[in-house]
């Protein structure tokens, strides 16, 4: 309990379950997204757990309830009160942190999508684009490349194939060519490659 009151509740119904008495009380609207089932609440500057929750809209029913033991029943006020009166009512300031937090992340979380499609347009634009791999190369880095192709390559003549030195990152396939070779004075050929021991792009046009 923070000791403070957000806003004020009506009690519409009460009952007794047994040793149990509940309480259902209407509260605003605007307040309800802080009002969850077994979450926190303070009535009255009594700390309780919510039971249930309904919320209709700004136009519609908007209420939670809660209940009290018999030993809590015996310790504070709010068995006196009837069905009518208002209780001060202190929502759980950890809905307040998580509102305040999501309110900062999702601008980030939208620059960052708004990124990533810039990104995927510039990809699509650059893999539809020429190649400019070499005549050497039969790993076009323009097209995407099936793995019918890249078997192709396996079995093509000396001229057209790749070189053994060279590991190649095919995007298209999101995967390596030539990647077993992990000597660091490997060579690289033109084009954009992939280099394992690098961690980084060699020869890239973009």
């Amino acid at each position: 309990v923070q000791g403070h009151v957000d806003n004020v509740g009506t009690i519409m119904d009460q009952w007794i379950d047994e040793n149990s008495l509940f309480f259902k009380i209407a509260f605003p609207y605007e307040f309800m997204r802080y009002v969850v089932p077994k979450g926190f609440i303070a009535i009255d500057g009594t700390s309780l757990t919510v039971c249930d929750v309904h919320s209709e809209g700004e136009d519609g029913e908007n209420w939670f309830t809660f209940m009290l033991v018999e030993y809590t029943q015996k310790k504070i006020i709010l068995p006196s009160k009837k069905v009518g009166d208002t209780v001060n009512v202190e929502v759980d300031v950890l809905g307040k942190y998580s509102e305040r937090a999501w309110e900062a992340f999702v601008p980030k979380m939208e620059a960052l999508e708004t990124k990533v499609k810039q990104l995927e347009a510039r990809l699509q634009e650059l893999e539809g684009g020429e190649s400019n791999a070499s005549a050497t190369d039969n790993v076009n880095y323009g097209e995407p490349i099936g793995l019918s192709n890249v078997a192709a390559a396996a079995t093509a003549p000396d001229s057209q194939q790749v070189k053994n030195d060279t590991e190649k990152w095919v995007r298209a396939e999101q995967s390596f060519i030539n990647a077993d070779d992990m000597r660091r004075d490997r060579k690289n050929t033109d084009g954009t490659e992939w280099v394992r021991t690098k961690q980084s792009f060699i020869d890239t046009q973009y």
